[in-house]
């Protein structure tokens, strides 16, 4: 016995596969700035390039200095911050030279149409010595792109990335 297919029977059983199909579970979304940027529960992040590097003529003020290789940025799930700053936390023997910011916990925010982040303190930086208060901005930019392996965000003309490790 012959099965004739006529073109309603096409239409039908093409319909229906849309349907099934459009139905699924989309296990191919994309994550969202928040979760590239924490995690499941934190990503820490090392500054790798400042575009303003090459105007400064203290190593020691760069981000491919030491003092700046060892510091780390935790960005965690719920918008908790954590800076550590290593084990080298100033340029050497040297009066002027750049120094790191003491150890400080924080808050960071994405907002602005998810476009931007922002990073608080939860201690006014003041000659090295951290003193309580409320929040004090570390950075807000402007993302240029984010990924699982990489930050990127621009603040007055200057661009910075971050690798995470």
């Amino acid at each position: 016995m012959k099965i004739k297919f006529t073109y309603v029977s096409v239409f039908s059983i093409t319909i229906a596969a849309i349907a099934a199909i459009s139905c699924s579970d989309d296990k191919t979304k994309s994550p969202s700035k928040e979760e590239l940027l924490a995690g499941s529960t934190s990503v820490n992040w090392k500054l790798t390039y400042s575009s303003e590097d090459k105007d400064e003529a203290d190593v020691s003020c760069t981000a491919s200095s030491a003092m700046s290789l060892d510091n780390v940025y935790t960005f965690k799930k719920g918008g908790a911050f954590q800076f550590d700053n290593g084990t080298i936390i100033d340029g050497g023997d040297c009066d002027e030279c750049c120094s790191d910011i003491v150890n400080s916990t924080g808050i960071w925010k994405i907002y602005s149409n998810n476009d931007s982040v922002s990073v608080y303190l939860n201690a006014m930086i003041d000659g090295g010595v951290s003193t309580p208060t409320d929040e004090e901005e570390l950075f807000k930019a402007k993302i240029i792109s984010l990924t699982k392996t990489e930050l990127k965000i621009t603040q007055d003309l200057d661009t910075v990335i971050f690798k995470s490790l």
